[in-house]
C-alpha cells in the first residue's frame, strides 16, 4: 500500500510539474516581430512569435558547482543539449568549441548541457575525444525537459539577454558551415539589443 501511495504521489508531482512548465512556456513576455530570415542551413531553427518564459534550470559544472543562467544575463544563450550517447551530438561537439572560442568576447554563448545519466565519467570522455576545451554544464535531473519535453538530442534552446526562451532548434546542426555564424550574428543583433527588445515588446 505504501509503494502504491507512493507512485501515485511520484506521478502526481510529475503531472504538476509538466503542468506547471507548460503553463510558464504559455506565458508569453513579448512579441519577438518579425523573424529572422534564415540560410538552409538554418532551417531546423525555429523562431518564436512570441518570446516566452522558461522554468529554472538545475544545472551543474563538471566538478559539480551549481550555476545560475541568469549569470549570463545580457547575452543571447544558446544551449545546446547532449549526451555521449549521441553520435550526431559528439560530431557536433569540435565545431561547437570552435565558435565557442570564436564568440568569446560577444554577447552570443553557446554553452553545452549534457543529459547523461551520470556525469562521473564526462571529463574523461571529452578528453577521449580530443574535446576537453567544450564548455559544457550537466542537468542529472534533466530539468531542461521541463522547458519542452526533450523528443531528441541535439536540441539546441536559444534565450534572449533576459533568459527567455525565443527560439528551438532541433537535431543536428553543422555548425561549421559559414552560414551558421553569420545567422548567429544576426540572432545577437536582434536578441541581445536592449533597445530592439524594448521595441519588440511594444508591439505585443
Amino acid at each position: 500500500m505504501k509503494i502504491a501511495k507512493a507512485l501515485v504521489a511520484a506521478v502526481c508531482l510529475a503531472v504538476s510539474a509538466a503542468a506547471w512548465s507548460q503553463a510558464m512556456l504559455q506565458e508569453k513576455v513579448y512579441n519577438t516581430g518579425d523573424a529572422l530570415k534564415k540560410p538552409m542551413v538554418m532551417t531546423p531553427f525555429t523562431e518564436f512569435q512570441n518570446a516566452r518564459k522558461i522554468p529554472a534550470l538545475d544545472l551543474y559544472t563538471l566538478s559539480g558547482e551549481p550555476v545560475d543562467l541568469r549569470n549570463y544575463r545580457g547575452n543571447v544563450v544558446i544551449l545546446n543539449i547532449w549526451a555521449s550517447w549521441c553520435a550526431p551530438c559528439i560530431r557536433e561537439i569540435p565545431a561547437i568549441t570552435k565558435l565557442q572560442q570564436e564568440l568569446k568576447n560577444s554577447k552570443i554563448k553557446i554553452i553545452g548541457v549534457s543529459v547523461d545519466d551520470s556525469v562521473t565519467g564526462l571529463p574523461r570522455f571529452l578528453k577521449r575525444n580530443k574535446v576537453s576545451d567544450f564548455m559544457t554544464l550537466v542537468d542529472p535531473r534533466k530539468t531542461v525537459d521541463n522547458v519542452i519535453p526533450l523528443t531528441v538530442v541535439p536540441t539546441n534552446y536559444i534565450l534572449d539577454r533576459d533568459g527567455n526562451m525565443v527560439g528551438v532548434l532541433r537535431g543536428y546542426l553543422p555548425w561549421e558551415d559559414p552560414d551558421v555564424l553569420t545567422f548567429l550574428k544576426k540572432l545577437e543583433a536582434k536578441y541581445a539589443d536592449p533597445a530592439k527588445l524594448e521595441e519588440s515588446g511594444k508591439q505585443q
